[in-house]
Protein backbone atom coordinates (compact mmCIF):
# COMPACT_ATOMS: atom_id res chain seq x y z
CA UNK A 1 0.00 0.00 0.00
CA UNK A 2 1.17 3.51 -0.75
CA UNK A 3 1.21 5.51 2.53
CA UNK A 4 0.64 8.73 0.57
CA UNK A 5 -2.82 7.42 -0.36
CA UNK A 6 -3.89 8.17 3.23
CA UNK A 7 -2.61 11.75 3.26
CA UNK A 8 -5.27 13.88 4.93
CA UNK A 9 -7.52 10.90 5.72
CA UNK A 10 -8.11 12.09 9.30
CA UNK A 11 -9.32 15.44 7.91
CA UNK A 12 -12.30 13.64 6.34
CA UNK A 13 -15.54 13.53 8.35
CA UNK A 14 -15.52 11.03 11.20
CA UNK A 15 -18.16 8.28 11.19
CA UNK A 16 -18.66 6.17 14.33
CA UNK A 17 -20.69 3.02 14.73
CA UNK A 18 -21.20 1.25 18.07
CA UNK A 19 -21.65 -2.52 18.02
CA UNK A 20 -23.61 -3.10 21.21
CA UNK A 21 -20.90 -5.65 22.11
CA UNK A 22 -19.26 -5.11 25.48
CA UNK A 23 -16.14 -6.49 27.11
CA UNK A 24 -15.44 -6.74 30.81
CA UNK A 25 -12.13 -5.38 32.08
CA UNK A 26 -10.37 -8.73 31.72
CA UNK A 27 -11.86 -9.72 28.33
CA UNK A 28 -9.87 -9.44 25.14
CA UNK A 29 -10.74 -8.64 21.56
CA UNK A 30 -7.64 -10.46 20.26
CA UNK A 31 -9.71 -13.12 18.49
CA UNK A 32 -11.47 -10.46 16.42
CA UNK A 33 -8.19 -8.86 15.40
CA UNK A 34 -6.52 -12.17 14.66
CA UNK A 35 -9.43 -13.54 12.63
CA UNK A 36 -9.68 -10.44 10.48
CA UNK A 37 -5.92 -10.25 10.01
CA UNK A 38 -5.97 -13.69 8.44
CA UNK A 39 -9.08 -13.23 6.29
CA UNK A 40 -9.06 -9.57 5.25
CA UNK A 41 -6.06 -8.12 3.38
CA UNK A 42 -7.13 -4.58 4.34
CA UNK A 43 -6.23 -5.14 8.02
CA UNK A 44 -3.22 -3.37 9.45
CA UNK A 45 -2.07 -1.93 12.76
CA UNK A 46 -2.36 1.74 13.56
CA UNK A 47 0.31 3.57 15.53
CA UNK A 48 -0.91 6.74 17.22
CA UNK A 49 1.50 9.03 19.05
CA UNK A 50 0.59 9.82 22.66
CA UNK A 51 0.15 13.55 21.93
CA UNK A 52 -2.63 12.99 19.34
CA UNK A 53 -5.92 14.01 20.96
CA UNK A 54 -8.80 11.48 20.98
CA UNK A 55 -10.92 13.92 18.96
CA UNK A 56 -8.48 13.34 16.11
CA UNK A 57 -7.83 9.59 16.44
CA UNK A 58 -9.11 7.36 19.26
CA UNK A 59 -8.26 3.67 18.69
CA UNK A 60 -8.34 0.93 21.32
CA UNK A 61 -5.44 1.23 23.74
CA UNK A 62 -2.41 -1.04 23.69
CA UNK A 63 -0.54 -2.85 20.95
CA UNK A 64 -3.56 -4.21 19.09
CA UNK A 65 -4.74 -1.03 17.39
CA UNK A 66 -6.50 -2.78 14.56
CA UNK A 67 -7.38 -0.80 11.47
CA UNK A 68 -8.66 -1.34 7.94
CA UNK A 69 -7.37 0.64 5.00
CA UNK A 70 -9.03 0.66 1.60
CA UNK A 71 -8.84 3.22 -1.23
CA UNK A 72 -8.32 6.35 0.87
CA UNK A 73 -10.51 5.16 3.75
CA UNK A 74 -9.25 4.41 7.25
CA UNK A 75 -11.38 2.60 9.83
CA UNK A 76 -10.14 1.53 13.25
CA UNK A 77 -11.39 -0.34 16.28
CA UNK A 78 -12.33 1.82 19.25
CA UNK A 79 -14.00 1.45 22.64
CA UNK A 80 -16.01 3.55 24.99
CA UNK A 81 -16.43 3.04 28.71
CA UNK A 82 -19.91 2.15 29.90
CA UNK A 83 -21.03 1.90 33.49
CA UNK A 84 -24.00 -0.20 34.52
CA UNK A 85 -24.66 -0.08 38.24
CA UNK A 86 -21.40 -0.83 40.03
CA UNK A 87 -19.76 -2.46 37.02
CA UNK A 88 -17.83 -0.86 34.18
CA UNK A 89 -17.23 -2.37 30.77
CA UNK A 90 -16.09 -1.29 27.32
CA UNK A 91 -18.25 -1.27 24.21
CA UNK A 92 -16.49 -2.06 20.94
CA UNK A 93 -17.05 0.20 17.97
CA UNK A 94 -15.54 1.44 14.74
CA UNK A 95 -14.46 4.92 13.72
CA UNK A 96 -13.95 5.63 10.06
CA UNK A 97 -12.71 8.44 7.87
CA UNK A 98 -13.78 8.03 4.26
CA UNK A 99 -16.38 5.63 2.88
CA UNK A 100 -18.94 4.87 5.66
CA UNK A 101 -19.62 1.32 4.40
CA UNK A 102 -16.19 0.23 5.64
CA UNK A 103 -17.07 1.50 9.13
CA UNK A 104 -20.33 -0.47 9.02
CA UNK A 105 -18.41 -3.53 7.82
CA UNK A 106 -16.16 -3.47 10.90
CA UNK A 107 -19.21 -3.00 13.15
CA UNK A 108 -20.84 -6.03 11.53
CA UNK A 109 -17.64 -8.08 11.96
CA UNK A 110 -17.61 -7.24 15.69
CA UNK A 111 -21.22 -8.41 16.05
CA UNK A 112 -20.50 -11.61 14.10
CA UNK A 113 -17.43 -12.44 16.21
CA UNK A 114 -18.97 -11.74 19.62
CA UNK A 115 -21.54 -14.53 20.25
CA UNK A 116 -18.98 -17.36 20.32
CA UNK A 117 -15.89 -15.42 21.40
CA UNK A 118 -15.52 -17.41 24.63
CA UNK A 119 -15.67 -20.76 22.84
CA UNK A 120 -12.65 -20.13 20.72
CA UNK A 121 -8.99 -19.61 21.57
CA UNK A 122 -7.47 -18.54 18.25
CA UNK A 123 -4.02 -19.60 17.17
CA UNK A 124 -2.27 -18.21 14.13
CA UNK A 125 0.38 -20.42 12.54
CA UNK A 126 2.58 -18.77 9.93
CA UNK A 127 4.28 -20.98 7.35
CA UNK A 128 6.77 -20.06 4.60
CA UNK A 129 5.07 -19.20 1.31
CA UNK A 130 6.31 -22.37 -0.38
CA UNK A 131 4.85 -24.79 2.22
CA UNK A 132 2.67 -27.40 0.47
CA UNK A 133 -0.99 -27.75 1.50
CA UNK A 134 -0.30 -31.27 2.82
CA UNK A 135 1.95 -29.82 5.55
CA UNK A 136 -0.51 -27.16 6.80
CA UNK A 137 -2.64 -27.45 9.94
CA UNK A 138 -5.73 -26.29 8.02
CA UNK A 139 -6.91 -24.05 5.18
CA UNK A 140 -4.44 -21.27 4.44
CA UNK A 141 -4.68 -17.63 3.56
CA UNK A 142 -1.78 -16.85 1.27
CA UNK A 143 0.17 -13.65 1.76
CA UNK A 144 3.18 -12.39 -0.20
CA UNK A 145 5.87 -14.11 1.89
CA UNK A 146 3.88 -16.56 4.02
CA UNK A 147 0.81 -18.72 4.44
CA UNK A 148 -1.47 -18.09 7.45
CA UNK A 149 -3.50 -20.85 9.08
CA UNK A 150 -5.95 -19.82 11.79
CA UNK A 151 -7.09 -22.54 14.20
CA UNK A 152 -8.99 -22.44 17.47
CA UNK A 153 -9.39 -24.76 20.43
CA UNK A 154 -13.00 -25.56 19.57
CA UNK A 155 -12.25 -26.77 16.05
CA UNK A 156 -9.07 -28.53 17.21
CA UNK A 157 -11.01 -30.64 19.73
CA UNK A 158 -13.89 -31.63 17.44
Amino acid sequence: MNPDALGGVLDQPRVTTWSGITLAGNESHDGLWLGLTVTDPRVCRLKVHADVPPETCDPVPGWWRMALVDRGTLVYLTTRRLKTGDEACRELGAIGHGRPELTEYLGDEIRTWAPERDLHAPTLIVYPADTPDSELAGPATDKTHSRFVLTDTLSATL
